[in-house]
């Protein structure tokens, strides 16, 4: 009998199992493109509470480390870029950062799931693959 000169080392059980797991990972990753398609309104940058002193010599501000107040800040060509937020405002800046933080969060989740999908596509190739003798 005649060697073919190769050694078999596919497993239909781990090849299944891999696909699987591709199906899965890329469920996951296809709502998270929702997310990120989505026409919910974005704002840049991070929204919190600082404190500001007001420009009244005698005010309390000044020993009281400031009047609360609530400001957008983001980074733009290496500086900390920011404002103050209008009383009116506060709602939909608050609303639109939040879900700018769950954009940014979607797309980091994004780029882990790809990761482990390029992982899983390599142990698939890894499996699939013969070996010359």
């Amino acid at each position: 009998m005649h060697s073919i000169g190769y050694k078999k080392r596919k497993s239909s059980k781990n090849i299944k199992k891999y696909k699987d797991e591709i199906a899965r990972l890329s469920k996951s990753r296809q709502a998270l493109l929702e997310v990120l398609f989505s026409k919910e309104k974005l704002i840049l940058g991070s929204y919190k509470e600082t404190r500001m002193r007001c420009g009244s010599p005698g005010c309390h501000c000044h020993k009281d480390g400031g009047h609360p107040t609530m400001r957008i800040s983001h980074w733009e060509d290496g500086k900390l870029r920011g404002k103050v937020v209008r009383l009116d405002d506060r709602k939909w800046v608050a609303e639109a950062s939040a879900n700018y933080r769950a954009h940014k969060q979607a797309l980091r989740e994004i780029s882990e799931l790809d990761s482990h999908i390029k992982g899983v596509l390599k142990l698939l190739i890894e499996q699939k693959a013969q070996i010359y003798e």
